[in-house]
């Protein structure tokens, strides 16, 4: 959604639709985000099943780029998995079930491939996640079925979730070497772990978000009196130089340095005439804007330099 927003200011800039105010809201909004996702940890804990499987496989196995992920069942719990993670970068996605059509179905809206369940042996071989959930009675995978998957790569992890209620897999499996066996008891416990660090990160989002809006409305409550001082320190400073000039005129030749020293002292001069008068206008702005307009007609400044 951060992306969002600021591609969203992209599109409107180029489309010339965004004035200084919108410009200002939005820039804060990503800025809010940005600050959020580092200074907390918010964003970092899954909070649905699906994704905390995910999460865990992808850490045993080192990541899911190339990976292989094999689908027993065709049911919805097995399809978020598998839908979360070919959006994390699985290369492939198996599925297979005792009804052919369903498996088909659901391979086609994963953009992956159904197989027979008398292939299972062969493909779990090759495979680095297997998501069991399958609406069956009996143990779908057993102990000695992962075993012999195993035998022809041994230094292979292989993680195999079991999100069926009751379950598929034959708890003997977690004893294989080089196999994780996840269940649903522990991803929900994972989950509703997870679920109340973010309730504590949350706290400190809120903070981060207070502290940025009222950044904003501060921004936003001088931007009815910053142009006037541009333009009182612009008129200022034309009237300076104007004098200068017209002074410089009618004096014999200076020389640089003493061109440089009279210059300053102009300056100078301005910047303390005006010191005050800025420093009141600054203090009062925010809160009286009918003291804004009285500056603007006291000196002549029109609408000058609003955004």
């Amino acid at each position: 959604m951060l992306g969002q927003v600021g591609r969203a200011l992209d599109a409107a800039e180029m489309a010339g639709t965004v004035d200084l105010p919108l410009r200002q809201l939005f820039q804060s909004a990503v800025r809010t985000g940005r600050r959020v996702r580092e200074e907390t940890l918010i964003s970092r804990n899954a909070l649905s099943v699906s994704s905390v499987a995910v999460e865990l496989a992808a850490g045993r196995i080192g990541g899911l780029e190339d990976s292989k992920v094999i689908v027993i069942g065709a049911g919805e719990a097995g399809r978020l998995v598998a839908k979360t993670a070919r959006d994390r970068g699985a290369a492939r996605i198996m599925v297979t079930s005792r009804t052919e059509a369903r498996a088909g179905r659901l391979a086609e809206e994963l953009g992956g491939t159904p197989f027979s369940m008398e292939r299972l042996a062969g493909e779990m071989s090759t495979s680095n996640i297997v998501v069991a959930c399958a609406d069956a009675p009996h143990w779908v995978l057993s102990a000695r079925q992962v075993s012999e998957a195993m035998e022809p790569r041994p230094g292979l992890p292989l993680v195999i979730i079991d999100i069926a209620v009751p379950r598929n897999v034959e708890p003997l499996v977690a004893d294989i070497p080089n196999v994780f066996l996840h269940n649903i008891d522990e991803l929900s416990l994972a989950a509703e772990q997870n679920r109340k660090e973010r309730a504590a990160e949350s706290e400190k989002a809120e903070r981060i978000v207070s502290q940025e809006a009222v950044r904003f409305i501060s921004w936003w409550r001088t931007v009815e009196y910053r142009p006037v001082v541009t333009a009182l320190m612009g008129r200022a400073e034309a009237v300076r130089s104007a004098q200068l000039a017209r002074t410089l005129r009618k004096l014999r030749p200076l020389s640089e340095e003493e061109r440089e020293r009279l210059d300053s002292m102009t300056r100078a001069i301005v910047t303390r005439v005006l010191s005050e008068p800025l420093e009141w206008l600054k203090a009062n702005g925010e809160s009286s804007p009918d003291k804004v307009a009285l500056v603007r007609e006291v000196f002549g400044l029109g609408r000058e330099g609003r955004p």
